[in-house]
């Protein structure tokens, strides 16, 4: 019997270009950067008073300094097939018996 194995795929952006998956974690980036905002000024104010302005533009700055990061750096993601059972122990075959 034999094993089929399923690999992820491959992610690369090269130095000053980005791709799909950077802007959408840019986009995740800036909107937790905005409700971390919106949870600080919530507890550190008595009357709680919230400046949307000043969360717009926290938000939009960790977005757009993620996405400065990735322009300038390379990223690269190399996937693996999931190690068996016998291959996480150390036991590898190169044979199959029928």
């Amino acid at each position: 019997m034999a094993a089929t194995t399923k690999t992820a795929l491959v992610t690369v952006s090269n130095r000053f270009s980005l791709i799909w998956a950077d802007g959408l974690k840019g986009l995740v980036t800036a909107v937790l950067t905005a409700v971390l905002t919106v949870i600080y000024q919530a507890l550190t104010t008595t009357p709680v008073v919230i400046n949307w302005g000043q969360v717009g533009i926290v938000g939009a700055t960790a977005g757009v300094g993620y996405l400065i990061k990735n322009f300038f750096s390379n990223t690269v993601t190399l996937a693996t097939p999931p190690a068996t059972n016998a291959q996480a122990a150390g036991l590898t075959s190169t044979t199959a018996t029928k």
